[in-house]
């Protein structure tokens, strides 16, 4: 058997495997932080630049961004080992 049918062939490693619940959601806060930078750096040059007459309305746009980082992690701390020391 050749080598590339031996790798069609092969059982998923643990990397493609579909992660659990608690691992989904560090995946989700993961990805808010990384939207939470992008938009803290294209924010500013948006409201100076390119759309100044929305300069206000930008500014509150990474608010509800890290109100969802919050509860997404306290929700996934609440499913953790770490949850004997919240009670």
């Amino acid at each position: 058997m050749s080598p590339l049918a031996k790798a069609v062939n092969a059982p998923p490693d643990r990397v493609h495997q579909l992660p659990s619940g608690q691992d989904k959601s560090l995946v989700n806060v993961r990805r808010l932080i990384w939207l939470y930078l992008v938009l803290l750096i294209f924010e500013g040059s948006l409201r100076k630049w390119v759309v100044p007459e929305y300069s206000n309305p930008l500014l509150i746009i990474r608010d509800p961004v890290v109100i969802l980082i919050y509860l997404l992690a306290l929700r996934g701390m609440t499913t953790s080992r770490w949850s004997q020391f919240l009670k």
